[in-house]
C-alpha cells in the first residue's frame, strides 16, 4: 500500500513542474560559493581514506624499523 501511495504521489508531483525543482547546487551558477564548497567537500571525502591509510602504513613501517634496531 505504501509503495503504491508513493508512486501515485511521485506521479502527481512530477506532473506539476513548479513542485519539482533542482537543488541549490544544480540550480545555482557555475561559480557560486555553494558549488565551490560542494566540490571541495567531495574532494576531501575522496582523499581522506587515502591519507589515513598512508598515515597508518607509515606508522607501521616506522614501528617495524624501530623494532629491528632494538
Amino acid at each position: 500500500m505504501k509503495l503504491r501511495l508513493s508512486a501515485v504521489l511521485a506521479g502527481l508531483l512530477s506532473a506539476v513542474p513548479s513542485a519539482v525543482s533542482a537543488c541549490a547546487v544544480c540550480f545555482g551558477g557555475a561559480d557560486s560559493d555553494l558549488r565551490k564548497g560542494f566540490t571541495w567537500g567531495v574532494i576531501l571525502l575522496l582523499a581522506l581514506p587515502f591519507v589515513l591509510t598512508a598515515g597508518f602504513i607509515g606508522m607501521v613501517v616506522k614501528a617495524s624499523r624501530k623494532a629491528r634496531r632494538s
